[in-house]
């Protein structure tokens, strides 16, 4: 009886040092976080208020940042309707390239790979801009930026257009979206600028709604270089 005593308190003791290797009471949560921009279709006429203008102030920034650069990315044509995939990549690459010409950094890498990855809204390690079908026919485009919430540093970005539009080169119809004047807007948001929704601010480049036949969005205004600025420097 005694001897099973002791086995018992044996392996009882044995369980409770095996427990926490087992059955971990506390797991560390994840350090990374997800931020979503969606990017609307313009509805409407005009709002009334002030004028708008290129001039305007205005910028959205939160400090979350890119803390290695330049940023590689990727671009895959496929599903822009293009047929030529390389003039596809040259839109996307002046997109980008537009903001590196209003600070002192080097943001993104001239030098662009074309891939046949298909980003989704999963992190995968790869910055890819890409395009694919999205229920909402009114979402030009979506951007998601994980980042580390600890250092408020940039991990990944991926844009996806919306195959519902149809897209063009510029310069667009009135029945197309720019590929550059689009892509423009959502390389403000790889840099973490936010979207602005005032009328006044609407002839800025990350003013959040478009509409076909625009290209105002490729020449940045006054807030927007102030924007980049304030998180990158001169």
């Amino acid at each position: 009886m005694e001897i099973n005593r002791k086995l018992l308190i044996g392996l009882s003791m044995l369980f409770i040092l095996s427990a926490p290797f087992l059955y971990p009471a506390y797991a560390e949560p994840s350090a990374i976080d997800r931020i979503v921009f969606i990017h609307y279709r313009a509805k409407g006429g005009p709002s009334k208020g002030t004028t708008p203008t290129d001039q305007a102030t205005n910028y959205k920034y939160t400090g979350i940042h890119w803390s290695n650069l330049p940023v590689t990315y990727e671009v895959n044509p496929s599903g822009s309707g293009i047929s030529n995939p390389t003039a596809v990549v040259t839109a996307v690459q002046s997109a980008l390239e537009t903001w590196d010409k209003s600070t002192g950094k080097e943001l993104f890498n001239d030098k662009v790979t074309t891939t046949t990855r298909a980003d989704s809204s999963a992190s995968d390690g790869h910055n890819v801009v890409s395009w694919a079908f999205m229920s909402d026919s009114n979402t030009i485009a979506i951007t998601y930026i994980w980042y580390n919430r600890a250092t408020k540093a940039i991990v990944e970005c991926d844009t996806i257009f919306n195959t519902r539009f149809l897209w063009s080169l510029d310069p667009p119809s009135q029945t197309q979206m720019s590929i550059q004047n689009i892509a423009t807007h959502e390389a403000g948001h790889w840099i973490m600028l936010g979207d602005l929704y005032t009328y006044k601010d609407s002839q800025l480049t990350m003013y959040g709604y478009s509409t076909e036949g625009e290209i105002i969005k490729e020449t940045l205004g006054k807030g927007d270089i102030l924007g980049v600025q304030k998180a990158y420097g001169l």
